[in-house]
């Protein structure tokens, strides 16, 4: 939690984006009406009252249409893409934006804003999810194979949300099948990738479908790798594989949607060389993921 400073109103907490918006705001020698007048010109629609507790601290950008507004707001005020939306909290508590975006209301909000596919169109029979991690413990790319079946005749596109580490972005590719269409970051830590085929499937009908993804160099470590499920599925499989050496303690992990933090499972991995591998059957909505200590 961040205190407040001697003397500072204690209703106010101090955070990243309200000093930088407030400083880029005093910068450009703005008001805050000159400044609504300029959003209202580009179509976003805030009141004066709004824009004062964003800069003073008291409330936060935290809704999908708020992040288009100060997405603007980057644009009117002459700053660096990202210098504000990648600062954005929740508030005292400095939960990161994905952790927001991780209520559903709000993520769907996102997607539909972005015209980015219903998730609904198709289901997966079976993912293969594979990670490398560099000698400095970050990750750099993951490779993820999926059978995809149609649920209704029309099914041609689909998304998905990658969360991602440090201000950079990812680099990501499909395949032959189904290459990669459309790459937005829809939040200060998470990106919207959406593929496509050439053509509508039938209903029932099923494919194969693979894309990549590398993240940048300079990114910091994580403990653990995993893969998120909206919807029961028959197989799971997850394999990390290490560059430099393997960790001496490695588990599984099991996050259920809603709870505030995963839980170590007791089943095995099968680690072989660097690698650590395991299958999931009729794996559970939630996040599933191999973690290690080092």
């Amino acid at each position: 939690m961040v205190e407040p400073s001697p003397g500072q109103d204690p209703s106010v907490v101090s955070n990243p984006f309200a000093e930088r918006l407030s400083a880029a705001i005093a910068e450009r020698r703005l008001s805050l009406a000159r400044v609504q007048a300029k959003l209202e010109a580009l179509d976003h629609h805030i009141s004066v009252a709004s824009l004062s507790y964003w800069s003073t601290g008291r409330s936060m950008p935290t809704r999908s249409r708020s992040y288009g507004i100060v997405q603007a707001l980057e644009g009117i005020l002459q700053v660096e893409d990202g210098h504000l939306t990648e600062a954005i909290v929740a508030g005292p508590q400095e939960y990161a934006m994905a952790a927001i975006m991780n209520r559903q209301e709000l993520l769907t909000d996102l997607l539909q804003e972005h015209d980015l596919p219903n998730a609904n169109m198709f289901e997966k029979d079976v993912i293969s999810h594979s990670v490398t991690i560099d000698r400095d413990g970050c990750e750099r790319s993951m490779v993820t194979r999926m059978v995809l079946r149609a649920r209704n005749s029309g099914a041609q596109r689909w998304a998905i949300i990658v969360e991602r580490v440090g201000p950079r972005d990812i680099e990501a590719s499909g395949d032959a099948t189904a290459p990669l269409l459309r790459q937005i970051r829809i939040a200060p830590d998470l990106t919207a990738l959406e593929f496509g085929l050439d053509h509508p499937l039938e209903r029932g009908e099923a494919l194969l479908a693979q894309h990549e993804i590398h993240f940048p160099a300079g990114n910091p470590p994580v403990d653990s790798s995993g893969f998120s499920l909206r919807a029961p599925l028959k197989t799971l499989s997850l394999r990390v594989e290490f560059l430099d050496q393997l960790p001496p303690r490695l588990f599984r992990t099991f996050q259920a949607p809603g709870a505030d933090e995963p839980v170590r499972l007791e089943q095995s991995l099968l680690i072989r060389a660097r690698v650590a591998h395991c299958v999931i059957h009729d794996a559970t909505p939630g996040t599933h993921a191999i973690g290690w200590e080092w």
